[in-house]
């Protein structure tokens, strides 16, 4: 779910978004809620949802409108029947918040990421020197046509110093994780 710069919430339904709204409605209609008597479905559910009550215009139209509801405790209702209905609905809440927690977990692993593909490979003077030096070996080698020995050997200093040069990267690109953990806490 994206949350503007309001933090109000919006964007697609979840199924555990979906699940916990159709009981408060159900229970709402029913008058089993703790709300405030003539307190509209729309603006309970807003508020509930943290998002827009647009957000909710939008969701519920056509047939599935809530209109201008309004809550209306029921009298006659059992305080086991409002706990039963409390707790159910606080279960439904639950789950649909550790999803919501799940999804904010997921889109900063996947911008984490992101940012990290985006990182230009930082390699040291020391190694880009080394690697001009073994290009130009290499170009020399190669036209000058020496013996394949010499060609080899060219490769194999060229092997070292691919293998030097990753580990580097290897490590530099750990010492950033580790700065953006710290600058995260």
């Amino acid at each position: 779910m994206e949350r503007p710069s309001s933090g109000l919430r919006r964007g697609k339904w979840t199924q555990e978004e979906e699940a916990y709204v159709e009981r408060v409605i159900r229970d709402f209609n029913g008058g089993l809620l703790d709300a405030a008597p003539g307190t509209t479905l729309r603006s309970y559910l807003s508020d509930k949802l943290n998002c827009d009550p647009m957000r909710i215009t939008k969701k519920f139209t056509g047939d599935a409108s809530i209109g201008k509801r309004v809550f209306h405790p029921r009298e006659n209702a059992s305080p086991a029947a409002v706990e039963r209905s409390r707790r159910e609905i606080a279960e439904l809440e639950a789950i649909w918040r550790r999803k919501l927690e799940q999804q904010r977990r997921e889109a900063e692993a996947a911008d984490r990421k992101r940012r990290a593909a985006d990182e230009p490979l930082t390699v040291s003077t020391g190694s880009t020197r080394r690697i001009r030096a073994w290009l130009a070996r290499a170009k020399v080698a190669l036209e000058a046509a020496t013996t394949p020995a010499a060609i080899d050997a060219v490769l194999a200093d060229g092997d070292r110093l691919r293998a030097d040069v990753a580990a580097e990267g290897r490590a530099a690109g750990a010492a950033r994780r580790r700065r953006r953990r710290t600058e995260e806490t």
